[in-house]
Protein backbone atom coordinates (compact mmCIF):
# COMPACT_ATOMS: atom_id res chain seq x y z
CA UNK A 1 0.00 0.00 0.00
CA UNK A 2 1.46 3.52 -0.91
CA UNK A 3 1.29 5.69 2.53
CA UNK A 4 -0.02 9.05 2.34
CA UNK A 5 1.68 11.67 4.12
CA UNK A 6 0.11 14.76 5.57
CA UNK A 7 2.51 16.56 3.38
CA UNK A 8 3.00 15.32 -0.36
CA UNK A 9 5.54 17.81 -1.93
CA UNK A 10 6.72 17.68 -5.40
CA UNK A 11 9.66 20.03 -5.98
CA UNK A 12 9.85 21.19 -9.13
CA UNK A 13 12.26 23.82 -11.03
CA UNK A 14 11.73 25.48 -14.76
CA UNK A 15 14.27 27.41 -15.70
CA UNK A 16 13.11 30.57 -17.28
CA UNK A 17 14.94 30.54 -20.56
CA UNK A 18 12.90 27.32 -21.47
CA UNK A 19 9.41 28.24 -20.33
CA UNK A 20 6.80 29.48 -23.40
CA UNK A 21 4.97 32.46 -23.56
CA UNK A 22 2.51 32.58 -20.17
CA UNK A 23 -0.77 30.62 -20.73
CA UNK A 24 -4.03 32.42 -21.09
CA UNK A 25 -6.15 33.09 -17.72
CA UNK A 26 -8.79 29.74 -18.15
CA UNK A 27 -12.15 30.24 -18.24
CA UNK A 28 -14.15 28.14 -16.10
CA UNK A 29 -17.64 26.25 -16.87
CA UNK A 30 -20.37 27.86 -15.36
CA UNK A 31 -22.49 24.94 -14.79
CA UNK A 32 -20.56 22.76 -12.94
CA UNK A 33 -19.99 22.33 -8.94
CA UNK A 34 -17.23 20.32 -7.24
CA UNK A 35 -18.27 17.05 -5.20
CA UNK A 36 -19.10 17.85 -1.60
CA UNK A 37 -15.84 16.12 -0.33
CA UNK A 38 -13.80 18.78 -2.23
CA UNK A 39 -14.77 21.64 0.07
CA UNK A 40 -14.64 19.23 3.32
CA UNK A 41 -10.88 18.36 2.25
CA UNK A 42 -10.58 21.87 1.82
CA UNK A 43 -11.84 23.29 5.30
CA UNK A 44 -10.42 20.08 6.96
CA UNK A 45 -6.72 21.11 5.50
CA UNK A 46 -7.12 24.84 6.72
CA UNK A 47 -8.04 23.42 10.18
CA UNK A 48 -5.33 21.36 10.25
CA UNK A 49 -2.90 24.12 8.56
CA UNK A 50 -3.50 26.13 11.91
CA UNK A 51 -2.65 23.34 14.09
CA UNK A 52 0.57 23.05 11.99
CA UNK A 53 1.13 26.77 12.01
CA UNK A 54 1.03 27.13 15.62
CA UNK A 55 3.03 24.49 16.90
CA UNK A 56 6.00 25.45 14.13
CA UNK A 57 5.49 28.81 15.86
CA UNK A 58 5.89 27.62 19.39
CA UNK A 59 9.20 25.76 18.10
CA UNK A 60 10.64 28.55 16.63
CA UNK A 61 10.60 27.01 12.70
CA UNK A 62 9.35 29.82 10.31
CA UNK A 63 7.67 28.15 7.35
CA UNK A 64 4.70 28.90 5.51
CA UNK A 65 2.12 26.49 5.98
CA UNK A 66 -1.40 26.71 3.93
CA UNK A 67 -4.10 24.28 2.87
CA UNK A 68 -3.52 23.31 -0.72
CA UNK A 69 -5.99 21.29 -2.45
CA UNK A 70 -7.27 19.90 0.64
CA UNK A 71 -3.77 18.96 1.51
CA UNK A 72 -1.42 20.48 3.95
CA UNK A 73 1.87 22.17 2.43
CA UNK A 74 4.49 23.90 3.32
CA UNK A 75 7.30 26.12 1.77
CA UNK A 76 10.23 28.00 3.85
CA UNK A 77 14.39 28.77 2.72
CA UNK A 78 17.36 27.58 4.60
CA UNK A 79 17.64 30.77 6.41
CA UNK A 80 19.83 33.45 5.88
CA UNK A 81 22.84 32.97 2.88
CA UNK A 82 25.83 33.86 5.81
CA UNK A 83 25.33 30.60 7.36
CA UNK A 84 28.11 27.85 6.64
CA UNK A 85 26.70 24.73 5.20
CA UNK A 86 27.16 23.11 8.39
CA UNK A 87 25.00 25.72 10.11
CA UNK A 88 22.48 25.36 7.20
CA UNK A 89 22.43 21.34 7.44
CA UNK A 90 21.95 21.71 11.40
CA UNK A 91 19.48 23.61 11.28
CA UNK A 92 17.77 22.22 8.47
CA UNK A 93 17.70 18.77 10.72
CA UNK A 94 16.62 20.49 14.06
CA UNK A 95 13.86 22.07 11.88
CA UNK A 96 12.81 18.51 10.22
CA UNK A 97 12.09 17.27 14.08
CA UNK A 98 10.28 19.22 14.68
CA UNK A 99 7.97 19.28 11.53
CA UNK A 100 8.07 15.83 12.18
CA UNK A 101 6.77 16.46 15.61
CA UNK A 102 4.26 18.84 14.77
CA UNK A 103 2.72 16.65 12.07
CA UNK A 104 2.52 13.88 14.36
CA UNK A 105 0.59 16.27 16.51
CA UNK A 106 -1.78 17.51 13.17
CA UNK A 107 -2.37 13.15 12.92
CA UNK A 108 -3.68 12.85 16.36
CA UNK A 109 -5.40 15.65 16.10
CA UNK A 110 -6.79 15.03 13.11
CA UNK A 111 -6.98 10.95 12.10
CA UNK A 112 -6.78 9.67 8.53
CA UNK A 113 -10.09 8.13 7.13
CA UNK A 114 -8.78 5.07 5.33
CA UNK A 115 -10.06 4.89 1.45
CA UNK A 116 -9.46 1.48 -1.05
CA UNK A 117 -7.69 2.39 -4.26
CA UNK A 118 -11.36 2.32 -5.96
CA UNK A 119 -12.27 5.05 -4.26
CA UNK A 120 -9.06 7.20 -4.34
CA UNK A 121 -9.72 6.42 -8.44
CA UNK A 122 -13.44 7.94 -8.18
CA UNK A 123 -11.95 11.10 -6.44
CA UNK A 124 -9.03 11.21 -9.05
CA UNK A 125 -11.43 11.45 -11.68
CA UNK A 126 -13.98 13.79 -10.06
CA UNK A 127 -10.77 16.50 -9.67
CA UNK A 128 -10.06 15.81 -13.15
CA UNK A 129 -13.61 16.75 -13.79
CA UNK A 130 -13.03 20.17 -11.78
CA UNK A 131 -9.60 21.27 -13.15
CA UNK A 132 -11.40 20.67 -16.93
CA UNK A 133 -14.45 22.49 -15.72
CA UNK A 134 -12.40 25.18 -13.73
CA UNK A 135 -10.61 25.98 -16.86
CA UNK A 136 -8.59 23.39 -18.98
CA UNK A 137 -10.44 21.27 -20.86
CA UNK A 138 -7.36 20.45 -22.37
CA UNK A 139 -6.60 17.65 -19.02
CA UNK A 140 -6.65 14.20 -20.62
CA UNK A 141 -8.77 11.32 -19.27
CA UNK A 142 -6.99 9.25 -17.02
CA UNK A 143 -6.07 5.50 -17.50
CA UNK A 144 -8.52 2.96 -16.86
CA UNK A 145 -9.54 2.05 -13.11
CA UNK A 146 -8.36 -1.47 -13.68
CA UNK A 147 -5.14 0.06 -14.45
CA UNK A 148 -4.59 3.07 -12.24
CA UNK A 149 -5.85 1.30 -9.25
CA UNK A 150 -3.55 -1.80 -10.11
CA UNK A 151 -0.59 1.04 -10.32
CA UNK A 152 -1.23 2.91 -6.87
CA UNK A 153 0.04 0.00 -4.79
CA UNK A 154 3.69 0.21 -6.99
CA UNK A 155 5.92 2.94 -5.92
CA UNK A 156 7.77 2.66 -8.43
CA UNK A 157 4.84 4.25 -11.05
CA UNK A 158 4.32 7.62 -11.09
CA UNK A 159 0.38 7.97 -11.12
CA UNK A 160 -1.39 9.40 -13.39
CA UNK A 161 -2.84 12.85 -11.74
CA UNK A 162 -4.76 15.75 -13.09
CA UNK A 163 -2.31 18.09 -11.27
CA UNK A 164 0.30 16.58 -12.66
CA UNK A 165 -0.68 16.40 -16.18
CA UNK A 166 -1.95 20.41 -15.80
CA UNK A 167 1.80 20.91 -14.78
CA UNK A 168 2.83 19.28 -17.82
CA UNK A 169 0.80 20.86 -20.05
CA UNK A 170 1.46 24.48 -18.51
CA UNK A 171 4.38 24.26 -16.49
CA UNK A 172 4.39 27.98 -16.53
CA UNK A 173 1.36 28.31 -14.34
CA UNK A 174 1.30 30.93 -11.58
CA UNK A 175 1.38 30.18 -7.60
CA UNK A 176 -1.30 32.12 -7.51
CA UNK A 177 -3.64 30.45 -10.21
CA UNK A 178 -2.11 26.74 -8.82
CA UNK A 179 -3.21 27.57 -5.85
CA UNK A 180 -6.67 29.70 -6.40
CA UNK A 181 -7.38 26.13 -8.45
CA UNK A 182 -6.35 23.89 -6.18
CA UNK A 183 -8.72 25.80 -3.75
CA UNK A 184 -11.77 24.99 -5.87
CA UNK A 185 -10.76 21.35 -7.27
CA UNK A 186 -9.19 19.49 -3.87
CA UNK A 187 -6.87 16.56 -5.00
CA UNK A 188 -8.26 13.12 -4.59
CA UNK A 189 -6.20 10.51 -5.59
CA UNK A 190 -2.63 11.21 -5.42
CA UNK A 191 -0.65 14.38 -3.95
CA UNK A 192 0.86 16.11 -6.66
CA UNK A 193 2.05 19.73 -5.36
CA UNK A 194 4.83 21.93 -6.83
CA UNK A 195 7.17 24.17 -4.56
CA UNK A 196 7.11 28.15 -6.11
Amino acid sequence: MRLMTPLCVVAATVLAACTAAPAPEPTPTTDYTPPAWMAQAQESAERKAVVMRSCLEDAGVKLQVFADGGELSMSGDSGTSDATDEEIKARDEADQKVVARCLAEVTTAFPATEESNEVRYDKMVQTAECVRANGYPEIGEPPSRAAWVDAYDDMNIDLWSPYRELYRLHPDITEDTWRSLRTICAEGGVSYSLIF
